[in-house]
């Protein structure tokens, strides 16, 4: 029976299995035999269900990275800085937890996916959160991302862990769903309104082409009413997430 199963095509595998274990039954096998067949059939039959799921996963994250856009960094915070003696104090953008998950809420609704976090603090006060996305078919992936809680902050013994936490949350969604912060753009620059070369429409046709996608909803992502019209910039960011969506397919392949 193992021999005849090693032989066995993957696809082909519960179907032979099933085939062995009639075949067993019919000859009046014994007790041993039929019950080594089941237990092999289940085990089979969870690995393939395993291997779907993950390929659909697979599947249905590449068409949410394509369609889910760049996150403008809109919140504003202040930093003070002191060198050699002269302190200094500076701001900075960045996308807060709320705006990284408005941003990505639809796109990830859509296609099944849904997150949650587990976050542990350590004795050396370095709080852990781990990211789970998990898909409607049972398959998911996880990222975790660690920081020290700031004991120089102004806050009291809880606002500092739960500032930590929030950090730890928004970067671990952030690298779990592979996603892209931006700055959002309040000037023309030539960066963002010289539109793009024959060659590099040609190179947006063949990656459009090889990875399959709806060139529509590529359109809607860049934000361009054609090829014609895409900008450098958003000929970039369009870009990385065909290339993005490009090696999602190729985990799916080397899975199969």
């Amino acid at each position: 029976m193992t021999e005849a199963l090693q032989a066995a095509e993957p696809q082909n595998a519960l179907a032979s299995l099933q085939s062995l274990m009639a075949t067993l039954i019919e000859k009046g096998g014994d007790a041993a035999g039929i019950a080594a067949a089941l237990k092999d059939l289940v085990g089979l039959y969870r690995e393939e269900q395993d291997r779907a799921a993950a390929r659909e996963f697979a599947a249905d994250f590449a068409e949410f990275q394509t369609e889910c856009p760049a996150i403008p960094r809109t919140t504003s915070s202040n930093k003070s800085a002191t060198q050699q003696g002269t302190s200094s104090s500076f701001e900075f953008k960045y996308a807060s937890i709320d705006e990284v998950a408005d941003g990505v809420r639809p796109h990830l609704h859509k296609r099944g996916f849904s997150y949650t976090w587990d976050v542990v603090v350590s004795d050396k006060n370095i709080v852990t959160a781990t990211c789970t996305l998990r898909h409607r078919n049972g398959h998911s992936i996880s990222a975790s991302f660690a920081c020290p809680v700031d004991a120089s902050a102004h806050m009291n013994p809880m606002q500092k862990v739960a500032s930590a936490r929030g950090y730890a949350c928004r970067y671990a969604l952030v690298q779990v769903l592979g996603l892209t912060t931006t700055e959002v753009d309040t000037d023309v620059r030539p960066e963002n309104v010289e539109k793009i070369t024959s060659n590099q429409m040609d190179n947006l046709h063949a990656r459009l082409s090889d990875t399959k996608a709806d060139f529509g909803k590529f359109l809607s992502y860049v934000g361009a009413s054609s090829l014609g019209e895409i900008t450098q910039a958003q000929y970039r960011r369009g870009l990385a997430a065909l290339e993005q969506r490009a090696l999602a397919q190729r985990k799916v392949k080397a899975s199969e």
